[in-house]
């Protein structure tokens, strides 16, 4: 198993992926009780990477494709790989572990969500037990939320997938390499933003949704979904002056325009289930216009 390949080298320190993904050493206990929860037997391959750091961020992040997906013609790109266990939030079984992905956005119920992507959520990495049944030798396979839940096959098996992971150098033109390629531009006329509510995925029943159409070849994000108080009660999200403002009943206002989308959104995902309180705050710290005197 992984003969001939570094596993020493291959997960990179992250004080983020140690709160969020990272869980407690792998036992023969342990993996009995996961495979119990999941339904299905997991692949040596990925018990044997657990046993060597159990979950996290990997050194390199992209895998080829034969098909184009969100992310890009040639490749997708994951974040982090989930934990064998439940203590954390991004291991297999926890609070937004395999099941989560399947039961609150409903991704197709095909085997084991065991790795996300830089999208937040809008397209994850699956081991895809369908034709070799729960205790078989799975797939990995690629599904996509933002095109109707579109799979996409990856590898024929988790040990092939981390071997063919890459890093962004890779996918780089030569022309490119001295010089990373900038972020798409916020272009206002191609964002578009509404509020939705009860809607699965949302935490606090309602979230602001932002769509934006890229460029052929560009990369980044299309749908972003950031949530919103359940408490609140919004009168309108719309594009002015080339941000969004977020107006509610009560006169506040908040904006979410290029200097803030990324924090914002990092933030409230980071939160996790956060109370009422807690995003109202999060939403002050990083939306509400300063005034002069602050």
């Amino acid at each position: 198993m992984f003969e001939g390949f570094e596993l020493r080298g291959f997960w990179k320190d992250s004080k983020y992926a140690r709160k969020r993904y990272v869980d407690d050493p792998v036992t023969a206990d342990k993996v009995a009780l996961v495979e119990r929860a999941l339904g299905f037997k997991l692949p040596v391959s990925y018990i044997e990477l657990m046993k060597a750091q159990n979950g996290g961020f990997p050194a390199t992040t992209n895998h080829r494709t034969q098909q184009s997906t969100s992310w890009a013609e040639d490749h997708i790109a994951i974040s982090g790989i989930f934990s064998m266990g439940d203590a954390q939030d991004c291991s297999l079984c926890g609070k937004r572990g395999s099941q989560f992905w399947i039961s609150e956005w409903k991704y197709p119920p095909i085997g084991v969500y065991f790795a996300d992507c830089p999208s937040a959520g809008h397209d994850m990495l699956c081991l895809d037990y369908r034709a070799c049944g729960p205790t078989g030798e799975p797939t990995v396979v690629h599904v996509d939320q933002e095109h109707d839940y579109k799979i996409t096959f990856i590898a024929p098996s988790f040990e092939s997938f981390i071997r063919g992971l890459e890093d962004d150098a890779a996918f780089q033109d030569a022309d490119e390499t001295s010089t990373p390629a900038p972020p798409p531009p916020w272009n206002p006329r191609r964002i578009k933003a509404r509020v939705e509510r009860g809607a699965p995925g949302s935490r606090s029943g309602q979230h602001l949704e932002l769509t934006r159409k890229l460029a052929r070849g560009q990369a980044g994000w299309t749908l972003l979904r950031i949530d919103l108080p359940r408490s609140w009660q919004v009168a309108s999200a719309k594009m002015i002056g080339g941000v969004v403002v977020v107006a509610c009943a009560s006169g506040e206002t908040y904006r979410v325009g290029p200097a803030n989308c990324g924090a914002l959104n990092f933030a409230v995902l980071d939160a996790g289930e956060a109370t009422d309180a807690e995003l109202e705050a999060l939403w002050a710290k990083h939306a509400r216009p300063r005034t002069a005197s602050g």
